[in-house]
């Protein structure tokens, strides 16, 4: 027996059911025995005013209840800044009654805005905006050729012009990246520009070792 078998180093991701067995009481039954009890532990926090920022970590691994987390982003009044390095597949569910009015950053990375079943597929839409320069700009950065059409561009010209007046400029930046260069998600957040914005260094690197890890590569 080897010196890495002796002390029980993996060379592959454990089945699905070991995941599902480990994190069965926090993912499937909870503490709670409903959710009028759970909802009514987070009303009893008490309210966090030094909180700015907010990360639910990959290495985490829990799915986040789009009512948990409203009630929990309630105690933390002046929240800017919120980041989920496993995405936001839950975001479309919130209530048109819920205002984020400090909020200066949303980025959403989820396999349900994916565009049909092909896994090499990676893109993404961006608005910014530099108010020193008065400019605003989208930015479509995809391994696929997509054309913004004059409506569209158009329409978020009337975003800037809402938010800001006549005097403000839209610029349109459109980029093609190398398909061949995405093999898993691992590859996309990297070669998208968003390493630094949508998950923390140390997730990325993990969701790089489980990707090795499904491939056959040893990992350490």
């Amino acid at each position: 027996m080897g010196s890495q078998e002796r002390f029980g180093t993996r060379y592959a991701a454990p089945p699905h059911w070991a995941f599902l067995k480990v994190f069965h009481a926090v993912m499937e039954e909870g503490p709670f025995n409903s959710d009028d009890l759970k909802f009514e532990w987070w009303d009893q926090l008490p309210s966090v005013s030094a909180v700015t920022s907010l990360l639910l970590r990959q290495q985490n691994r829990r799915r986040w209840n789009p009512n948990a987390l409203a009630h929990m982003f309630a105690r933390l009044p002046r929240l800017q800044q919120r980041k989920t390095d496993k995405g936001a597949r839950h975001f479309f569910a919130i209530e048109p009654s819920w205002e984020w009015p400090n909020l200066t950053s949303l980025l959403l990375t989820s396999k349900v805005l994916r565009l049909g079943e092909d896994p090499w597929l990676a893109a993404v839409f961006q608005y910014q905006t530099l108010r020193n320069a008065r400019q605003a700009t989208i930015t479509w950065r995809a391994t696929w050729e997509w054309t913004m059409e004059p409506s569209l561009i158009r329409a978020w010209e009337a975003v800037v012009y809402y938010r800001y007046d006549d005097s403000w400029s839209l610029g349109v930046v459109q980029e093609r990246l190398d398909i061949a260069a995405i093999k898993s998600h691992g590859d996309a957040i990297p070669s998208l520009r968003l390493s630094g914005q949508v998950i923390r260094p140390i997730s990325l690197q993990q969701i790089q070792m489980e990707q090795k890890a499904r491939e056959g590569a040893k990992t350490v």
